[in-house]
């Protein structure tokens, strides 16, 4: 017999959540879980109805009342249509998911006019859709949460068209949180490394598939079971703030090193452990084009009489009491001054 669920697992009787592209793989796991929290759960899906109804029979297992509809989510008037349906039948909505995607992996000069307009579509064009259409029916104290990618974090390799397309995702995100946080609302990206899904291995090849994986410290793909925890959080009571947390650990090593020894040239080779710290691209290249500015005007720049080279002339003060001092030294000449020659 399976123990009854404990209150806390309940923690989401009486929301109505809706997950869009929740049928199968991750999406399918997230639903699963916010069921078991208790939480009211629609599932939408785009053609394959069997797993759909397979997915809806794991939610009612858990005895929420639940729901599969069929949408398509780069389309404007049914995403509308999907969201105000949701909150008539059900009263209210608190969550939402949202998971469609398209990955794709071709160099951006062999990308054609298609590929764009899918990819565009499926990766940012639908989360527009969802969020406005959220942000018009979501109760106030509602979760919002999509799924990103780390890929807008590093050099996307021949993934440049999708990670443009979800560094687009997370500026709405930063756009929505900041307009409905007022209702309290909060609006999250998550963005894992690679999953072992048929999202991911649709573009790659068994040798990919090893490298990736050697991208998380655990040397493995990662699993929907262990992105599942991050979504339960950001839709629960303590999911109050943030942007853009990263379920799976991704190092970067090799762009830090890189990093690292960039600004070490510019410094002149000068170890900077000491000092190191993380700093945007753009914050990088300025300090270095800045540091080299400076070597550049300070070789070029006029020496006075007493050998100080006019960029780092000490105060004013400063200068004003050594040549005082130096006036009542005879110079070379034998006549007083700063070692003037005339």
């Amino acid at each position: 017999m399976t123990a009854p669920a404990s209150p806390a697992a309940r923690d989401l009787d009486g929301k109505v959540a809706v997950v869009v592209g929740g049928s199968r793989n991750v999406g399918a796991e997230f639903a699963v879980g916010l069921a078991g929290r208790g939480a009211t759960t629609v599932i939408t899906y785009g053609g394959d109805e069997s797993a759909a109804h397979k997915t809806l029979a794991r939610l009612e297992e858990h005895g929420v009342a639940a729901d599969a509809v069929r949408a398509d989510a780069t389309d404007a008037a049914r995403t509308e249509a999907l969201f105000a349906g949701v909150a008539q039948r059900h009263g209210r909505l608190d969550i939402v998911v949202h998971l469609p995607g398209m990955v794709l992996k071709k160099p951006l000069a062999e990308c054609s006019d298609t590929d764009y307009e899918q990819v565009v579509d499926r990766n940012l064009r639908s989360v527009f859709l969802s969020l406005r259409a959220a942000l018009r029916h979501l109760s106030d104290g509602g979760r919002y949460v999509v799924l990103s990618t780390t890929m807008t974090s590093f050099m996307p390799g021949p993934y440049g068209l999708y990670a443009a397309g979800k560094a687009g995702v997370e500026q709405l995100v930063r756009a929505a949180a900041r307009e409905a946080g007022a209702r309290g609302i909060t609006v999250n990206a998550v963005a894992p490394g690679p999953v072992d899904t048929p999202f991911f291995h649709g573009a790659e090849t068994p040798e990919s598939t090893t490298q990736a994986a050697g991208f998380v410290p655990q040397n493995r793909l990662g699993m929907p079971s262990d992105i599942a925890p991050m979504i339960c959080f950001l839709v629960g009571d303590g999911g109050g703030l943030g942007e853009r947390p990263d379920a799976a650990g991704q190092r970067r090593p090799v762009l830090r090193m890189c990093l690292r020894s960039a600004e070490r040239a510019a410094q002149g080779g000068r170890d900077l452990r000491d000092r190191m710290r993380p700093r945007p691209t753009y914050g990088l290249l300025k300090h270095i084009l800045t540091l080299t500015a400076r070597a550049s005007r300070s070789a070029r720049a006029p020496r006075r009489s007493c050998g100080t080279p006019a960029r780092w002339a000490p105060p004013t003060s400063t200068r004003r009491r050594a040549c005082s001092a130096r006036r009542r030294r005879p110079g070379p000449s034998g006549r007083e001054g700063c070692g003037s020659s005339g």
